[in-house]
């Protein structure tokens, strides 16, 4: 197909996992139009997502949480540099849809959420129905390009597998070897399962030679150690110790991996590992694990789903018993 635009800005300035839950949308775009240059502006701690991806020319960083006068002319002066053609809005704020505008971008592609229908060139209908990949994907439907991936995508910044190797090297991990990695970390204190039951994860298959490494990022202390401490085998700590780019490396090299609903949990459907994706306030066909190689666990609640991100007892995660977990693992390795 012709290129109808030599230039596109995409515009996400949401999280981790929402990032990489829109490389279909990536992909698909250069598959219809190989020759249009794609921007991404996104907020500066999630840029890893795209930073090294191919299929993107160039990364601007604006921080949408905390608006300062200086970040907004500086984001607004970089779209205007830009001279884009098209701006495909797939972040459902007000914010991401002005600032398109005042940049002067002539076509905006977005949902008609939050009351930006008068902002947008293409207001597109919201549906609260589907998975989050299949709503970004409705999203190039005013383009005229077909939704031709589903797959999530994540490409490390060089050189991520050696240094992961030298990590390794260094906590006594052999990557020749088999062993599984738990992620007992979430962005919300309700979606994460409880340190005993990642601990009878990593001692089931201890005992079976497989040791698990247990990963989290620099604030995950409390948690990891948590399992740490509550597992009778001796689980390699990697918390707080890696990159993005060698987590994902990491995760390929991984026989298995146990993960609660997170941004990490998006990356192991990009490295394509054996998957376990544990649930409880979110609801996995909208923001689950986009894998044939996942299973999902969750609680037999009736107030799952119910998306607080606090809560006085936890049920969901506290009932939700090892075993079950176990057995969704050891389903998905035979």
């Amino acid at each position: 197909m012709t290129t109808p635009y030599a230039k596109m800005l995409v515009v996400d300035l949401s999280l981790l996992g929402d990032l990489l839950m829109t490389t279909p949308v990536l992909r698909s775009i250069n598959n219809a139009w190989p020759e249009c240059r794609l921007t991404y502006l996104c907020r500066p701690h999630t840029s890893v997502i795209v930073r090294h991806n191919p299929l993107i020319q160039n990364v601007l960083e604006y921080e949408s949480r905390k608006i300062t006068v200086g970040g907004y002319l500086k984001a607004l002066s970089e779209i205007r540099r830009g001279r884009f053609d098209c701006a495909l809005l797939l972040h459902r704020s007000v914010n991401s849809a002005l600032v398109a505008t005042l940049a002067g971008v002539r076509r905006r592609v977005g949902y008609d959420s939050e009351g930006r229908r008068l902002l947008l060139t293409d207001p597109v209908r919201e549906t609260k129905e589907g998975h989050l990949v299949d709503r970004a994907l409705k999203l190039l439907a005013p383009l005229d390009i077909a939704a031709s991936s589903r797959r999530l995508e994540f490409h490390p910044e060089p050189g991520s597998r050696e240094q992961l190797e030298i990590k390794a090297r260094e906590a006594g991990l052999d990557l020749n070897q088999p062993f599984i990695a738990l992620n007992p970390a979430g962005s919300w204190p309700t979606k994460r399962w409880t340190p005993e039951g990642f601990a009878a994860v990593a001692d089931h298959f201890a005992h079976k030679g497989w040791p698990a490494v247990v990963t989290g990022g620099p604030t995950d202390g409390d948690i990891c150690g948590k399992v740490l401490a509550a597992a009778e085998t001796n689980p390699v700590n990697m918390q707080g110790k890696l990159s993005f780019g060698e987590l994902y490396e990491l995760l390929r090299a991984a026989k298995l991996y146990v993960s609660n609903d997170s941004g990490p949990m998006h990356l192991g459907v990009a490295a394509e590992v054996p998957l376990v994706a544990i649930f409880g306030p979110t609801d996995p066909a909208v923001c689950g694990p986009i894998s044939k190689n996942s299973r999902v666990v969750k609680g037999e609640l009736d107030c799952l789903c119910c998306y607080l991100k606090n809560c006085d007892h936890l049920s969901c995660m506290n009932s939700l018993k090892p075993e079950k977990v176990i057995s969704a693992a050891e389903e998905i390795l035979s």
